[in-house]
């Protein structure tokens, strides 16, 4: 009894310690970054100051003195790291303005556009989880979460952030295209983030809902007469428990992950301040970006672990009735679904591949026609084969991505709670 009372209490700790060990791994990772970077950083400083000037051995020895890069990576990891324990990030290879300044300010603008996408997010899994809601006050069979939460789950950010800014903002001209000066500029970010995030969310927690909803104690409050809302309650709490990590994942995500919302709609927050400073390899900047994202990350999953805790409360009951198994209507629809969405792509790439993206032998901005699919875009390019090959570009990396994070997930899933914390940074970068 005491061995497991000490076990408990120091696997307790293992998520804070993986989180702060993964925070200092991602630190110590962009201290070197100078050094792991292909390109030459004196090149890129170079080129951004004095654009006017010859790449010459002397006038890169010079920018390499001045930056201190002459003095090998211990010395200016030491230097940078002396500088962030004083709270001071140093300043920008490329402006050289102060870089502290200009993240907070972008982290506000992330953090504000966040809170919106997680309104927006909440509110589409609490329509997704409506279903299986109903189903728990009625006492009815539960079924899983339907097709609609993949599919929501499965659309891309940046697809989702141009359909809204060419139909919402260019076509109907309801709201503002681009810029951040007022609430009316947070709408169409918020719901490019927010909705592919509550289908995720929505169907986690309907899943987790149609689970918890089968174990035996439910039962016994119901013969014990306990009202639905009081059953459903109760469900909704073990529940959330079960995927409160994936909550922090998606919060993390949301914040560390915009940079193509941003970047489509303009707005000036961190994913595209990042972005900004990778493209001019302002590697200071670059440096205080992610040690912003990593206490970001390590803020969150403490949270998360938090509320996991008190959501948790006891021990579950032992002998808890097995998941009930999905209705075939569910099933049959989500067949339907993916077997649809996989002709439509097969039928796209067929016709599109074919066609040359780089030929110019259209109109700019031609309507789309039985020759002409999909349109021509300013140049006279033919859209669909654009497309096409875009497409193709996009799913074979994105398998082999897939591929290795499904092995990294399953070697991670060995090491049980030690693995939360590697989970929150890499979400969060």
């Amino acid at each position: 009894m005491k061995f497991s009372i000490l076990r408990q209490q120091a696997g307790s700790g293992l998520p804070v310690l993986s989180c702060l060990l993964s925070a200092l791994a991602l630190l110590l990772l962009a201290g070197a970054l100078p050094w792991l970077s292909r390109t030459d950083p004196a090149a890129a400083v170079l080129r951004a100051r004095y654009a006017e000037l010859e790449p010459t051995a002397q006038a890169l020895d010079a920018v390499r003195k001045q930056l201190g890069l002459d003095h090998g990576p211990l010395a200016t990891s030491w230097r940078w790291w002396s500088g962030v324990l004083q709270g001071d990030l140093g300043t920008s290879w490329v402006s050289g303005a102060e870089i502290a300044p200009g993240l907070w300010r972008a982290l506000s603008v992330s953090a504000t556009l966040t809170a919106f996408a997680t309104v927006v997010a909440l509110l589409v899994a609490g329509a997704l989880i409506l279903p299986a809601a109903l189903r728990v006050l009625r006492d009815r069979p539960q079924s899983g979460s339907g097709p609609l939460g993949v599919a929501l789950t499965a659309l891309p950010e940046f697809l989702l952030a141009s359909f809204l800014l060419v139909l919402v903002a260019v076509q109907w001209q309801w709201l503002p295209p681009y810029g951040w000066s007022g609430i009316e500029h947070a709408i169409l970010p918020s719901l490019a983030l927010g909705i592919p995030a509550g289908g995720l969310l929505g169907r986690l927690l309907g899943d987790s809902i149609a689970s918890v909803a089968a174990e035996r104690w439910v039962d016994i409050w119901r013969l014990a007469g306990a009202s639905g809302p009081v059953i459903f309650s109760g469900v909704l709490r073990r529940a959330s428990a079960a995927i409160i990590d994936q909550l922090g994942l998606v919060f993390i995500g949301m914040l560390g992950g915009a940079v193509a919302v941003e970047q489509v709609f303009a707005v000036p927050g961190l994913g595209r301040y990042l972005l900004g400073s990778a493209n001019a390899q302002d590697l200071p900047a670059l440096q205080g970006g992610l040690l912003f994202l990593a206490a970001a990350a390590l803020l969150i999953g403490l949270l998360a672990a938090a509320a996991r805790r008190v959501l948790r409360g006891g021990p579950l009951p032992a002998g808890s009735l097995p998941a009930p198994p999905e209705a075939r209507g569910n099933r049959r629809v989500q067949r339907w679904t993916a077997g649809l969405s996989c002709a439509a792509l097969l039928a796209m790439l067929g016709a599109g591949l074919p066609r040359d993206p780089y030929a110019i032998n259209y109109l700019r901005l031609q309507a789309p026609s039985l020759d002409l699919p999909f349109g021509a875009d300013s140049s006279g390019r033919d859209l669909l084969a654009r497309v096409a090959h875009g497409t193709l570009g996009t799913i074979l990396p994105a398998t082999l991505i897939v591929l290795c994070a499904v092995l990294i997930g399953l070697l991670l899933a060995g090491a049980g709670d030690i693995s939360r914390g590697p989970s929150m940074i890499a979400n969060a970068t």
